[in-house]
């Protein structure tokens, strides 16, 4: 009775103050059992699966999307005490308008809420990042057209507009983009693309991105045309502002991200009918590729697709082939910058 009554003073106090008592005995049970927040119990797993990532930048990556404002509502909340609606309302402000920052935030709380039940299963009892959880709460995403696929291009004509919109913006991500489009690359590789990759002593010269950076796990050159050695002499006068080892670099010389090229395609055509996906451009080259008649084995090369058999393959990164993707690569150049070209000389005569 004596402990009893020392119990009920001290709630009677708890509730005095303001304070609910069972969130109070709750918080005490939680710090029993060293449950942590948020942010701690995130950051300290992925330490833990830092090895098994394929690159470090996959762990910065997911590093920095817990530290962004969008976790931030949850960093210093008990992790048992996260539930579904509060996942919605981190989730709901870019649901729609970026649609591909949500879902890769929303898989990477998953895996963290996911761990957090290994560990602390008596206290969470289900995933507040479960899609059957969230559906009711979130809205309804617009759905594609029929003809909008998962990778939206534009037809190979309308190229030369696009180019010309990007020539006009100088930033990091504009010229990124360009390098992208005239080489066909996929936006992990040009992002990636480091000084060290550049070999401008070779016959012709290129860059050579190693097997470790690709989707098919073999190095890759592209021979490198007239344009795209102006844009590396343009991102070299800049280096001495930020010393990377990235051609096109970040914030604090980190490697810039692939939403950067998105955000800054989506901004120079909106409300027009040339928006494309970034993949979308490779789709684009490729189409043109076949339209002007050039070699299959040569078109498929330059985008590093798998061609012919081992034998064939070896001889695709020969000087010889590499001069016959150059002459391919330089017309398809020579091509989307017609606009630009003609516009400059218009202003020299």
């Amino acid at each position: 009775l004596k402990r009893a009554r020392e119990l009920a003073a001290q709630y009677n106090a708890l509730l005095a103050d303001g304070i609910d008592v069972r969130s109070h005995l709750n918080d005490e049970k939680a710090k029993e059992a060293g449950i942590p927040t948020f942010r701690a119990f995130a950051e300290s797993q992925l330490k833990v699966i830092l090895p098994g990532l394929k690159k470090h930048a996959q762990y910065q990556m997911q590093l920095n999307l817990i530290h962004s404002d969008y976790c931030k509502p949850i960093h210093d909340k008990r992790i048992d005490r996260i539930d579904e609606r509060t996942i919605a309302d981190i989730l709901q402000p870019i649901w729609i308008d970026k649609k591909a920052t949500a879902d890769k935030l929303l898989v990477h709380l998953r895996e963290i809420f996911r761990r957090a039940r290994v560990n602390y299963k008596n206290d969470l009892t289900y995933n507040p990042c479960d899609k059957d959880l969230l559906v009711p709460l979130l809205p309804r995403r617009p759905t594609l057209a029929k003809n909008e696929g998962h990778h939206r291009s534009i037809p190979w004509q309308r190229i030369p507009e696009l180019m010309q919109r990007l020539q006009a913006d100088d930033t990091t991500a504009s010229l990124c983009l360009q390098f992208l489009a005239i080489h066909g690359l996929r936006s992990a590789n040009a992002l990636g693309a480091r000084w060290s990759y550049i070999d401008l002593d070779a016959s012709p010269m290129r860059m050579t991105t190693p097997g470790t950076e690709m989707k098919g796990g073999n190095d890759f050159s592209t021979p490198l045309t007239s344009r795209s050695l102006a844009i590396l002499e343009k991102m070299d006068e800049r280096r001495s502002a930020c010393d990377s080892k990235f051609i096109f670099p970040g914030q604090y010389g980190r490697r810039l991200g692939s939403t950067n090229l998105l955000n800054l395609s989506n901004r120079l055509t909106k409300d027009t009918d040339l928006q494309t996906s970034i993949h979308g451009l490779r789709s684009t080259m490729r189409t043109w590729i076949g339209e002007m008649g050039y070699d299959f084995a040569v078109g498929e090369s330059q985008l590093d697709h798998t061609v012919g058999t081992a034998a064939t393959r070896a001889y695709t990164y020969s000087a010889e082939y590499l001069g016959r993707r150059l002459e391919m690569v330089q017309a398809w150049e020579d091509f989307i910058y017609s606009k630009v070209n003609s516009q400059t000389t218009g202003r020299d005569s």
